[in-house]
């Protein structure tokens, strides 16, 4: 009998600096689903976005010492999930990881929920399908006007 296993590479995640600008800006470049831009910024605005890092937690997401996304959590206890090629192993490891090291901001009624969310671009149909596959449930979908 042959037993075929997977091995998946290890993941690493580690803080957003602002030496790592070059290395989102690549990672900005070939992600094929945004909420936040429809045109891609200029290197010198995303340098300068990234030195106001503007989540209250920003991580990279890495495949042995290889970029392959990002993720951060915001005050409102959204989490902005971005993977170049996302499958069912890496959106569990990264949720798991963000549960084992982080717990949401205190619910404010109307405004924080008790829980992390994550917000997903629309158009974006298989981080949509993995999620639901991780068992998260969808609660909204939001439109712009």
């Amino acid at each position: 009998m042959i037993t075929l296993k997977k091995t998946f590479k290890k993941l690493h995640f580690k803080r957003i600096r602002e030496e790592d600008s070059e290395a989102l800006f690549e990672l900005l470049k070939r992600r094929a689903h945004s909420i936040s831009h429809s045109k891609l910024p200029s290197r010198d605005e995303h340098y300068a976005f990234v030195k106001r890092h503007p989540y209250q937690f920003w991580m990279m997401i890495l495949e042995d010492d290889c970029p392959i996304g990002t993720f951060y959590l915001q005050k409102d206890n959204s989490i902005g999930l971005n993977i170049l090629e996302p499958s069912q192993h890496l959106v569990s490891e990264v949720l798991r990881y963000i549960k084992e090291n982080f717990k949401p901001f205190k619910e404010i009624k109307s405004k924080v929920p008790p829980y992390f969310y994550v917000n997903v671009p629309y158009e974006n149909e298989k981080l949509n399908e993995l999620l639901l596959d991780s068992e998260a449930m969808p609660i909204q979908i939001s439109y712009k006007f």
